[in-house]
């Protein structure tokens, strides 16, 4: 009867522990995949900055050294962010 008892132990043991296994490796899977969805996360980040700069670039002129025009080339600049719909975390 204790043989019994002992077997049927270990037969848990045994089963919480292939539980415990699968439990690791499905939390590992989502690790690899949270890593990689922030990984083509900041890619996408990136290529976005890159095509905005190149089109900032393109329609915006050279600051100007005249502190009187200042202000008309931040308003230029500003009409341009807005023109080409950069987000306000790509504006500087």
């Amino acid at each position: 009867m204790e043989i019994k008892i002992q077997r049927e132990n270990i037969a848990l043991e045994q089963e919480r522990l292939a539980t415990e296994r699968m439990k690791i490796e499905n939390e590992k899977q989502i690790r690899v995949v949270e890593i990689k969805a922030k990984e083509r996360d900041k890619n996408n980040e990136i290529k976005l900055l890159k095509r905005y700069g190149e089109a900032i670039a393109q329609v915006i002129s050279a600051q100007t050294d005249d502190i009187t025009d200042l202000p008309a080339w931040f308003r230029g600049v500003e009409n341009q962010y807005d023109k080409l719909e950069i987000p306000e975390k790509f504006r500087a």
